[in-house]
């Protein structure tokens, strides 16, 4: 996982809470990712890596799991990290929905790899806090065609 802020702690303890094997934290200050998974109650196989060593070692990985602001519009030309070593058949996550294709996940879809944007966690977060506050789910389809609109594009 890329980053270690607020997104990339609720994913990161959530996954090692479901039961995932190993999760690997790189971010910009290897002592930010450390303390992450310091901070993380649950039973887990993780070490902290800067960018430049989780660069080197990508090929290790079958999910890649993108959580910080890099990329997001308008920096449209940054990504967190070159993803030259990406293993044949990963899968790049990135939870930036504003581009709908970030510089990250158009090189991982170069490479070949099964990309995904954060449009979906977007749509679903609202729908929940719209469920908590008024006791109804809203129709995640209409939402996400709404969105759609107003960002002209496509999910990737």
């Amino acid at each position: 996982m890329i980053g270690a802020g607020g997104a990339a702690r609720a994913i990161y303890f959530t996954l090692v809470k479901e039961g995932v094997k190993q999760v690997d934290i790189a971010n910009r200050t290897k002592e930010r990712a450390a303390q992450l998974v310091s901070d993380c109650p649950y039973d887990k196989v993780s070490k902290a890596l800067s960018i430049i060593e989780a660069e080197e070692s990508l090929s290790q990985y079958d999910l890649i799991i993108q959580t910080t602001s890099s990329g997001m519009s308008p920096e449209l030309d940054h990504s967190p990290l070159k993803v030259d070593q990406l293993k044949t058949g990963a899968i790049v996550s990135d939870i930036i929905y504003n581009p709908l294709q970030t510089k990250l996940l158009r090189e991982a879809g170069e490479k070949g790899a099964e990309t995904q944007n954060g449009l979906g966690m977007f749509i679903n977060q609202a729908a929940l806090a719209f469920e908590i506050w008024t006791g109804i789910m809203p129709d995640t389809a209409r939402m996400t065609d709404i969105v759609l609109n107003k960002l002209g594009g496509n999910t990737c």
